[in-house]
């Protein structure tokens, strides 16, 4: 009998979603951000995305005590998104403004090149325009990952997913898979004169599928963050992307146990 096993999400990997970000020194004005939307529009038809949505941000200042400021403390910023939907009206794609960052994120992921150069074709001329105006203050590359257990929810061993270095800050009755749980660790890397914040969450959750009734995830956010010392040049992207790409990879190629790294092809000495 063929013993249960975590299973990832798409059997070749288990990306659900994958996010790429871009925050400026501060919030984009209103004309530069519909300048930017305006940008997307022309290309929208052609690389799949529907129609402008409009989105409303309300920004409110705390005073000393946590209290919020006067009416005139509080901040609307505009922003937008544009979405790619399959046929069942899921989303695909987005593509996300609000206040002083844009978003890129798919759940559509196949390989980092290709996910990487969809993120260039669709922000880079967004990048250029807004650079031009607010310096790039932070990049960051964010990863959920799933796996299934395919047995029953209260024999979801941990042993076989994670290594140790994560497990031993858990209970037993956690990593033997008898209760729910949630584990958060972070830390900053060098690169540099920069700095990247490595931000980890683990959730186990429970849910139901059609057929076969109650069924134990683990869910893995794995984000890197540019954290850089003065601004980011529009110049070194490529670059920036590439290294955030390998720091996180190789986060999260750590957690895993041999075992499920080899199902989904990642190879520690990639990243070394």
């Amino acid at each position: 009998m063929t013993q249960p096993r975590w299973q990832p999400l798409h059997g070749a990997h288990a990306i659900e979603r994958a996010r790429l970000t871009v925050s400026f020194r501060e919030p984009l004005p209103r004309k530069l951000s519909r300048k930017l939307a305006d940008k997307v529009d022309e290309i929208r038809e052609e690389i799949g995305f529907g129609a402008r949505n409009v989105r409303e941000l309300h920004q409110i200042s705390l005073g000393p005590n946590g209290a919020p400021m006067p009416q005139a403390a509080t901040q609307t910023l505009q922003g937008w998104d544009f979405r790619r939907l399959n046929q069942r009206n899921d989303i695909i794609e987005m593509l996300v403004h609000e206040g002083e960052s844009i978003s890129f994120e798919t759940a559509d992921y196949g390989r980092w090149e290709f996910f990487k150069g969809r993120f260039l074709r669709v922000m880079r001329d967004l990048l250029v325009a807004a650079s031009d105006v607010i310096d790039i203050s932070q990049v960051s590359i964010e990863y959920i990952d799933r796996f299934s257990f395919d047995g029953a929810p209260n024999n979801a061993s941990l042993s076989s997913l994670l290594v140790e270095t994560v497990l031993g800050s858990l209970p037993e009755p956690a990593t033997s898979g008898g209760q729910l749980w949630h584990l958060h660790r972070g830390w900053f890397e060098p690169w540099g004169r920069d700095q990247i914040l490595i931000n980890q969450n683990f959730d186990a959750q429970d849910g139901q599928i059609v057929n076969r009734g109650a069924v134990r995830s683990v869910r893995v956010i794995t984000k890197a963050d540019l954290r850089p010392s003065e601004i980011v040049e529009l110049d070194s992207i490529d670059e920036t992307l590439e290294e955030l790409h390998k720091r996180s990879n190789k986060v999260f190629a750590e957690a895993l146990h041999p075992e499920v790294r080899e199902v989904i092809g990642l190879e520690l000495d990639q990243y070394a």
